[in-house]
């Protein structure tokens, strides 16, 4: 028998939208990329001003601000993956594991 799930959200337009003080924001994973990673700029610069500029406005409201616990895990791999990216387009091919164990310098910015 299938689950049938009753999804309670909605997507907002953060270009649009005006936060409140009785907002509730699950804040995704990719946004705290974009807001907390220095070199998020090398891939889509909008998004630096767009999520920052929403979630200071949402904290200012008093707007309640979550995460999951999976957000951490999830945000060091694919911080692991965009700096295992820059340093194949500056230095050469490299595969996953061989970065992750051989390049302990270069991957220093993710922890």
């Amino acid at each position: 028998m299938a689950i049938n799930y009753t999804i309670q959200a909605n997507v907002v337009d953060i270009t649009a939208d005006a936060p409140k003080s009785a907002d509730v924001f699950l804040v995704d994973t990719n946004v705290w990329y974009w807001m907390t990673y220095s070199n998020a700029t090398t891939f889509v610069p909008s998004q630096l001003s767009d999520y920052p500029g929403y979630i200071n406005k949402a904290l200012g409201e008093n707007s309640k601000i979550h995460h999951t616990g999976l957000s951490l895990a999830e945000l060091s791999h694919l911080i692991e993956k965009t700096e295992r990216e820059i340093y194949e387009r500056t230095v050469c091919a490299i595969k996953t594991k061989e970065y992750r164990h051989n390049k302990s310098i270069e991957r220093s910015r993710v922890a």
